[in-house]
């Protein structure tokens, strides 16, 4: 247990805290939700076996093809029931390869407006926020058996083996303490409130800024349109439905809707053209 890599691993994390020696890094945050679900628990009495023969795990297992794909080596991504959420690290990786980013923002938009048409089958929708944060590092991604079992590794019985290939407690590196998913999962949870409203996507201010700073990438507001370009060449269009200026609990944030989203044929091969809330 003392001597296990784990425990000691965390302890230098400890002591690191204790030192405020601990080191942020900036981040992308998604957070994306299954608008409704709620509805559909409550029809089927929160009954799971009811779910299943409704059908209603087929919305939830198209939630996790669509939605929980994996989009970049440097994206993380955490699955909470009728909500997933990812964070991409702004790391040296992205800064060498800027043009990841394009694809990477262009995958959330199409993957939410493929699965906003999924949803709709079910009489239920989607609603998706884009954020920019950091996050700090303050302990070991998980807690297996090695942190409470004392053992001798020349001893061990079968049972003392399984408890030492448990995890138990799971904290993802990139998701302790990071604002980037808190912005995102605050916003999205304000709802129509506020004006985020299902079926659309919504782009947090502070992303477009964490953007810009990607060498060769531009992402400006001009009108009602975000624009992105890779080396002064236009690549997209997120066309503004509607521009929130959201104060709570201390964050003050521009959020902008996104309702229709134009992928240039420089980007992709293809002039595409995709809106939200208007179907087929």
């Amino acid at each position: 247990m003392f001597n296990s890599e784990e425990f000691q691993k965390d302890i230098e994390f400890n002591m690191k805290t204790q030192h405020r020696q601990l080191v942020s890094s900036k981040c992308f945050g998604f957070w994306t939700d299954i608008c409704g679900f709620g509805s559909l628990l409550q029809k089927n009495d929160w009954n799971l076996g009811k779910l299943n023969d409704n059908h209603v795990m087929e919305l939830q297992r198209s939630f996790y093809d669509i939605m929980g794909t994996i989009y970049e080596t440097e994206e993380r991504t955490l699955i909470l029931n009728d909500g997933i959420a990812k964070v991409l690290k702004y790391s040296n990786y992205l800064r060498l390869n800027s043009d990841i980013i394009l694809f990477y923002l262009r995958d959330l938009l199409i993957s939410h407006y493929v699965f906003w048409k999924q949803a709709n089958k079910f009489g239920v929708s989607v609603r998706s926020v884009f954020a920019a944060g950091e996050y700090i590092p303050y302990a070991t991604n998980n807690k297996t058996g090695e942190v409470i079992l004392q053992y001798n590794p020349e001893n061990i019985s079968e049972y003392g083996k399984q408890i030492l290939n448990t995890t138990y407690v799971y904290n993802p590196t990139e998701f302790q303490m990071n604002t980037a998913f808190a912005k995102a999962f605050t916003i999205e949870g304000m709802g129509s409130k506020v004006g985020i409203m299902p079926d659309f996507f919504y782009i947090e201010s502070s992303t477009v800024e964490l953007i810009n700073l990607i060498p060769d990438i531009s992402f400006i507001k001009e009108n009602d349109k975000l624009i992105i370009s890779y080396k002064k060449i236009p690549r997209m269009n997120l066309h503004i439905s509607n521009e929130l200026n959201i104060n709570c609990k201390g964050l003050n944030v521009t959020v902008y809707e996104i309702s229709k989203f134009h992928i240039f044929e420089a980007l992709d091969g293809d002039d595409i053209i995709t809106e939200f809330g208007v179907l087929d």
